[in-house]
């Protein structure tokens, strides 16, 4: 029924209602007034509705829309930050892969400085124990040095009482200028003239040489570190012709003389020949002038060389024009040997 009436009430046409409706009460008409007011006031009501809904609808669809457009910005930026977060978690993953190798690294840098410290720890033990050695050693060579100078200086002085009385006893046995005494580097060297050991134009030492080689043996068995080289020398004019098959040149003729002094020694007075040599210089180590007799005479000489140690046979007459000779077996100890001044 009130479908029927909306119409006509918003027509405002009472006249209308009342044909359609025919007589109608005035109660039912002040009900249909009321009832039509109702309905306007109920339309109004669902007009402002409505048009707060469309208002919350448009409102909606804003909001709707930003919403979108918010979502779809957190969108992307959750899909940047998923990216972001990706990139991370393999850096990560990266970073402890790089940290494990490192560490692995670290320990074997580790372990291998450790193993190189206990070398070194075993080296420097070792060094310590060495050292702790060398200085023992050291203490005891400086000893035994301290020992070998103090020694050595009561050598020197025994020797040197030795020599005194050595040149003493030669000034007595032979006439003066027959033997010269000299000291050169620790080596003593006894100069004989040759008269002062051979009779005049003999090989034969005479009684004067018998006693000074005697004396010089002595000092030999007193001195068993000693050894002596006993050294040739002659002048330099050429071998006679009545000596020349037996000493071609004065190389043999100085050779000669020392050999004998040798053997006297040796075969006379006992001493060890291992620790005498004979050595001759010919006539390339003159002490004088040979243009003149007195020149030659001297010239004409036994050296004997007192050397502390056994050394090299030719270091007292270190020369190209050395040469050392071994006792002759053919050669007599008489054997005479004109004197080099009858050439």
């Amino acid at each position: 029924m009130k479908t029927l009436l909306l119409p006509l009430i918003r027509g405002g046409s009472t006249l209308a209602l009342l044909l359609v409706l025919g007589c109608v009460s005035t109660s039912r008409f002040e009900q249909a007034e009321r009832e039509r007011d109702q309905a306007r006031a109920e339309a109004s009501a669902l007009e402002a509705e409505r048009s707060r809904l469309a208002s919350q609808r448009d409102d909606l669809d804003q909001e709707r829309n930003r919403l979108q457009t918010e979502l779809a910005g957190i969108n992307g930026e959750m899909a940047l930050i998923r990216s972001q977060n990706a990139e991370a978690q393999e850096r990560i993953a990266h970073l402890q892969q790089e940290n494990a190798n490192a560490s692995d690294q670290l320990d074997a840098s580790r372990t291998e400085r450790n193993r190189e410290r206990t070398r070194l720890q075993m080296r420097i033990a070792e060094l310590e124990s060495r050292l702790g050695q060398l200085d023992a050693r050291s203490r005891r060579l400086l000893d035994e040095l301290r020992s070998i100078q103090h020694n050595r200086e009561m050598a020197e002085r025994d020797l040197d009482i030795v020599l005194d009385s050595l040149v003493v006893n030669l000034e007595n046995e032979l006439s003066t200028g027959d033997v010269t005494v000299s000291r050169v580097e620790g080596m003593v060297r006894l100069s004989f003239r040759e008269t002062a050991l051979f009779e005049s134009g003999q090989a034969n030492i005479d009684a004067r040489g018998r006693r000074a080689l005697a004396n010089i043996a002595e000092v030999l068995r007193r001195m068993p570190g000693m050894t002596f080289y006993v050294e040739g020398h002659t002048d330099s004019r050429r071998i006679g012709s009545g000596l020349v098959r037996r000493y071609p040149t004065n190389w043999e003729l100085g050779a000669a003389r020392a050999v004998t002094v040798v053997r006297h020694l040796t075969e006379r007075e006992g001493i060890d020949a291992s620790r005498l040599a004979a050595v001759t210089h010919g006539q390339h180590r003159p002490i004088a002038d040979n243009s003149n007799p007195a020149g030659r005479a001297q010239n004409r000489r036994i050296e004997i060389a007192l050397l502390r140690a056994p050394t090299a046979l030719s270091q007292p007459g270190s020369s190209a024009a050395a040469m050392s000779v071994a006792p002759v077996a053919d050669m007599k100890g008489d054997q005479e040997i004109e004197s080099a001044s009858t050439y």
